[in-house]
């Protein structure tokens, strides 16, 4: 049976009709749009209602457009909203409002479902089951928060660094940016990195979720991927890497447009994810990352299927 899934995050709401079959999710349709929350929060962090309200007409629309795809009488799926609802003033009651108004259920994810759903999404295609015992390393780079997830023992294990592209973008508040940014960076959040030094799984060629990695499959050709969320895992190498991050700090924005592929919304914020990802280049002596299409989006299937735990 077919579902609808959305994962509301930080700027972006990333939107799915599937469904799971034998630990794999098929997807009908996909698509998204950038909902501006991380930016748009106020003094009292707080997301403003015209953006809750612009939401809510984007998911109105949405039903609406595919009803032909959903079963309505079973609201099958689930709407879930990760760092900047749970950890705004106004998220989580809003959440609450989405499924007094739609009938879909609707949840909050904490750190550790967010990095659930992000390793079960990274493992969702067929022939790639998500329970295999291997040392791999999935890191969701949001807007709003950092989660890194790898296996221990048989179990999915995670940890959570509130930081992300929109943060950064708050908090420095400059452009360009420059690269005394990932200096302000490392001042600011080393010592909560300091864990994973000893706890992360060796590897040189982790797999990267979020906005801000699958941003890199455009401009690593120099044009918009049609579908990014169709890739199998491309791969960045630390040159290539270098070459792109020198752009996005050094440019100011309307240059930053003209950069061959740069998605046009992630303008703003790409420069803050960019620094993040500099800072995990250095920390962990990295050769190189996938860029992971599929993360929490496709992996909320299987919350909503299992009741694995998470440490």
């Amino acid at each position: 049976m077919n579902g609808i899934y959305l994962d509301i995050g930080t700027q972006t709401t990333l939107w799915m009709i599937g469904k799971m079959e034998l630990n794999a999710v098929h997807p009908i349709q996909r698509g998204y749009w950038t909902n501006g929350f991380g930016l748009g929060l106020d003094q009292h962090n707080e997301i403003p209602s015209v953006l809750l309200e612009q939401e809510e007409a984007r998911i109105r629309s949405l039903l609406s457009e595919k009803h032909q795809w959903l079963e309505d009488e079973t609201h099958s799926g689930l709407f879930a909203g990760t760092a900047v609802i749970r950890n705004s003033r106004n998220g989580s009651l809003w959440m609450m409002d989405l499924e007094q108004k739609f009938g879909y259920p609707t949840k909050v994810l904490s750190p550790d479902e967010e990095a659930l759903a992000a390793w079960h999404g990274a493992h969702s295609r067929v022939g790639d089951p998500s329970l295999r015992d291997y040392d791999e390393v999935i890191i969701d780079l949001g807007g709003g928060s950092t989660e890194f997830i790898w296996k221990k023992n048989g179990k999915v294990v995670s940890y959570s660094v509130q930081i992300g592209a929109s943060v950064l973008t708050r908090k420095f508040q400059k452009d360009p940016l420059t690269t005394r940014a990932y200096y302000e960076l490392i001042d600011l959040y080393s010592n909560d990195f300091l864990p994973l030094q000893s706890a992360l799984p060796k590897t040189t060629m982790p797999r990267i979720v979020g906005g801000t990695a699958v941003a890199f499959s455009s401009l690593l050709v120099g044009a918009l991927v049609e579908d990014p969320y169709g890739l199998n895992c491309t791969i960045v190498q630390k040159s290539d890497f270098y070459s792109i991050y020198d752009q996005l700090v050094t440019l100011p924005e309307e240059e930053r447009k003209q950069i061959p592929g740069i998605p046009l919304d992630r303008v703003k914020t790409l420069p803050s994810g960019a620094t993040i990802l500099r800072f995990l280049f250095e920390l962990f002596q990295w050769e190189g990352f996938r860029i992971e299409p599929r993360g929490v989006l496709f992996g909320l299937p299987f919350l909503v299927n299992s009741t694995q735990p998470i440490d």
